[in-house]
């Protein structure tokens, strides 16, 4: 988990690019809201795999669908950590 701010479901996030200022996808009060048309595709069609390691706390998912539950938690500890970078992408 990288922090379990980033878990609480009544939180305002912003996953933000601080170099554009663009912000890719934002979570509020538990509503989902893309601003990245062809991320929330790949979110419904793809969806976050799970490691293998973590799928007994997702219900024996190998993958997390938008819609699920756990698609806010999954997001932040799954795909965000392995397909944004650190650097340019941050959660505010």
């Amino acid at each position: 988990m990288i922090c379990s701010w980033l878990n609480d479901a009544t939180a305002v996030l912003q996953l933000k690019n601080i170099e554009s200022g663009f912000v890719v996808i934002e979570f509020l009060e538990g509503e989902i809201r893309f601003h990245d048309p062809i991320l929330k595709e790949k979110m419904e069609v793809e969806g976050i795999a799970i490691p293998f390691s973590e799928r007994k706390r997702y219900g024996g998912k190998d993958r997390i669908f938008l819609g699920d539950k756990q698609f806010q938690e999954a997001f932040k500890e799954f795909y965000y950590i392995y397909q944004f970078d650190f650097n340019t992408y941050k959660w505010m």
